[in-house]
């Protein structure tokens, strides 16, 4: 969740453990991705022959609510863990999982198989919950309706939740020092409350079991002292709330409530999506990923959304794997989405008292003209094809010695004016050394920003020499 929503994502973001401790972000999620790698060489290699590493395209999987800069984040710790860049492929979560319920051999093949079928897929990981609009189109490829969205509403919220009323159970200090003193035991409370809370439904009564560790127990009596049973008492839970030898009794409407407010929010923003008007030939949401297996979602969503088909796929938190593999194969399979943000580079024009701010005035070699202009690509929530293009010109540096660098800015407004206004920001540069070009005669490139993918990239062709290459913007 480091990644979700940061704008100060940088290589130098640091995490905390669950004991505090602190540590580079980059280097845990490389070693993670780097262990996943290794796992799956050793296992191709014990299970096939013939099978070089070279052969290999890996896919992986980010939630479609994250910014570029997150995206670039993890293409760069999954080259620190030993990907080949080349060889590597991002894919997002909610797409992914539609691309795998194309050919899944139940009613949602049915559902989803005919052209002009318009779907929303709604991915509930452990972090976040994705939500994205996709429309199958004759040739079999899928078109993005809507721009991906979505928020911090998956099945982590609710353990948070487990977690906060434990602490207003057995006390903050306990709880803390049950975490960093008796960590095994820690994994096992949630891994239990992970398993139970797939079976916990609206209609759930009477008293939910889960299992408390000893040592949670003697903690709790060396900080407060005071039995349990009377703590809970002077909380007026004894009726709700017990405890017998290793086990911890709690009635089900709190074990419900602990899903109230992540479950309620994406289900309003669900129907936030659908009540805009180029939304209302969806008809049918298909509920995905590990959190999507929760018995209490499932009622849910059928009770406050009735005029939806919704289908729950057999194996939901497999979906999102199984569909980035086959994503692997045919990567063009999304032929259009939408664009989250007004993107763009910052350009000067001749200065017009009617159209510019005085600010903006600068004066070069006697001609008056406007800077910090936005020049837009493209625009947000404009549908662009896979692979769309949008050229630029610009000179490169007129000192040799120095680079040139191509800023790309994006906003949140369809038609911002400035790079400096507020809903304007910086997402990244490219640099372009000036070396390319030995004659001051001829410096000018084009930059083209080719859109349509899960990420922005920029080819740029020096026109003295006719080298193109392409590049990814550097967003950290």
């Amino acid at each position: 969740m480091v990644l979700h929503d940061n704008e100060n994502l940088s290589r130098e973001t640091i995490i905390e453990d669950i004991s505090g401790v602190p540590m580079s972000a980059m280097t845990i999620f490389s070693m993670s991705i780097r262990y996943l790698r290794e796992h799956l060489i050793k296992t191709v290699t014990s299970q096939t022959s013939g099978v070089e590493e070279t052969d290999l395209r890996y896919v992986l999987t980010v939630p479609a609510i994250w910014n570029d800069n997150a995206k670039q984040f993890m293409r760069e710790a999954a080259v620190e863990a030993g990907i080949d860049d080349s060889r590597l492929k991002l894919c997002l979560e909610p797409e992914s999982a539609s691309v795998w319920c194309q050919i899944i051999s139940t009613d949602a093949k049915a559902t989803l198989s005919k052209s002009g079928t318009q779907y929303m897929v709604v991915d509930l990981g452990g972090g976040t919950a994705d939500i994205s609009v996709h429309e199958k189109l004759i040739d079999g490829s899928l078109k993005e309706l809507h721009k991906a969205s979505g928020g911090p509403w998956g099945g982590n919220a609710v353990d948070n939740n487990y977690f906060d009323w434990l602490t207003e159970i057995f006390g903050k200090t306990t709880m803390d020092r049950f975490k960093t003193e008796q960590m095994a035991d820690y994994f096992d409370l949630f891994r239990e409350f992970e398993t139970k809370k797939r079976n916990i439904s609206l209609e759930s009564e009477g008293k939910i079991t889960f299992r408390v560790s000893a040592s949670l127990k003697e903690i709790y009596q060396e900080v407060v002292g005071i039995p349990l049973k009377d703590n809970v008492a002077n909380m007026g839970l004894s009726k709700m709330v017990t405890f017998i030898g290793d086990k911890l009794r709690i009635d089900a409407s709190i074990v419900i409530n602990f899903f109230e407010i992540p479950v309620n929010s994406m289900i309003a923003h669900v129907k936030e999506v659908l009540s805009e008007k180029e939304m209302k030939h969806v008809d049918t949401i298909v509920l995905v990923g590990g959190f999507a297996e929760s018995e209490l979602v499932h009622e849910e969503m059928r009770k406050k959304i009735q005029n939806k088909r919704i289908i729950f796929p057999d194996e939901a938190g497999l979906v999102v794997l199984k569909g980035a593999v086959r994503f692997g194969h045919i990567p063009d399979i999304i032929t259009a989405r939408v664009m989250p943000f007004t993107y763009g580079i910052k350009v000067r024009v001749p200065f017009d008292e009617k159209k510019h701010i005085l600010s903006k005035k600068k004066s070069d070699n006697g001609k008056d003209e406007a800077t910090d202009i936005f020049q837009v690509n493209v625009r947000a929530g404009q549908e662009i094809k896979l692979g769309q293009e949008y050229s630029s010109s610009m000179e490169l540096a007129s000192d040799i010695s120095k680079d040139t660098s191509l800023r790309v800015f994006r906003s949140s407004n369809k038609k911002p004016k400035y790079v400096t206004d507020d809903d304007c920001k910086l997402l990244g540069q490219i640099r372009i050394s000036s070396s390319e070009g030995k004659n001051l005669k001829d410096r000018r490139i084009t930059a083209t920003l080719v859109f349509g993918d899960t990420e922005l990239l920029v080819k740029v062709k020096i026109l003295e020499t006719g080298k193109e290459f392409t590049k990814h913007i550097d967003c950290l």
